[in-house]
């Protein structure tokens, strides 16, 4: 958990840096701390997009987060990297080295099949 700082904030969200919604944005994302997860497995990034929902939380399935828990766009209750690239730019964003472990979850023989494994 940490509040992320405007430092943060705009780095993060720099594409959107014109948008007439920025400001409101990174104000919104530092009212509050927000919680980081960084999550890895087979398909990852796609499988938590779509447990994620649809950006546009009304367009969003219900049983997604965003169906489930939110009316927004702006504010947003999750994000979620889009590519293995982004996801990497984030974790140095938002993780400092001595944060990151890696570990086997004794899940995982139930989650994945011995072929699915990377």
């Amino acid at each position: 958990m940490m509040m992320a700082s405007d430092a943060i904030l705009a780095e993060h969200y720099a594409h959107h840096r014109d948008k007439d919604f920025f400001e409101g944005l990174k104000q919104f994302m530092s009212s509050s701390p927000i919680i980081c997860l960084l999550v890895e497995g087979v398909d990852a990034i796609a499988v938590s997009r779509k447990m994620a929902g649809a950006t546009n939380a009304r367009d969003a399935e219900f049983g997604s987060i965003r169906g489930d828990f939110a009316m927004s766009t702006s504010a947003n209750i999750i994000h979620v990297s889009d590519s293995e690239k982004s996801a990497k730019e984030e974790e140095v964003r938002f993780f400092k080295g001595d944060e990151i472990f890696d570990w086997q979850s004794i899940a995982d023989p139930y989650l994945y099949a011995q072929d699915e494994k990377k």
